[in-house]
């Protein structure tokens, strides 16, 4: 996805990440992050689908799109 620039603006995509992701390696992050300078990564612990069973992930998207919109108003 990183040939080409995505239809928002890169300051509003965020990434949530588990650090020990199987499905999603770090290595695959770190060439979006490359290839999208801007976007907001957010690591977390355990693997592909840890962040969400644990609660963080929400936590960290709902603190986003808060700011997303306030930004807005």
């Amino acid at each position: 996805p990183v040939r080409s620039l995505p239809l928002t603006d890169i300051d509003r995509i965020l990434v949530v990440a588990g650090r020990g992701d199987q499905v999603v390696p770090r290595e695959q992050i770190e060439v979006l992050r490359r290839g999208w300078p801007g976007v907001e990564v957010r690591w977390l612990q355990g693997g592909h689908r840890a962040p969400f069973r644990k609660g963080e992930a929400v936590s960290i998207i709902t603190e986003f799109l808060k700011k997303q919109f306030s930004e807005q108003v």
